[in-house]
């Protein structure tokens, strides 16, 4: 007689992170912020096409980072993520 499978537990999943929008960062770190003009924001499913213009500047995950405390970590749909001295946070994009 066969037995019946064993049940098996799934792992619960990792609650999404939610990052502070940029504008929503204690002001003693957006006082220090470099300028920050996000003027394209290009998302992708593949990573490699993805890219954004920050200060007249193209990136790429692949780029150089932006700042000497700043660095771009992910290119998502609705911005892009960055992090400023151990900081998260998400740079909106532009919408019209």
């Amino acid at each position: 007689m066969a037995s019946a499978p064993a049940s098996v537990e799934l792992a619960p999943s990792k609650p999404e992170e939610v990052l502070p929008l940029v504008f929503q960062l204690p002001y003693a770190t957006r006082k220090d912020l470099p300028k920050l003009e996000l003027s394209m924001h290009v998302f992708s499913p593949e990573r490699s096409e993805r890219f954004i213009v920050l200060n007249s500047k193209r990136y790429t995950l692949e780029s150089a980072q932006p700042g000497p405390e700043l660095n771009l970590l992910d290119i998502v749909a609705d911005g892009a993520v960055f992090e400023f001295r151990g900081q998260r946070f998400l740079l909106p994009r532009q919408t019209y």
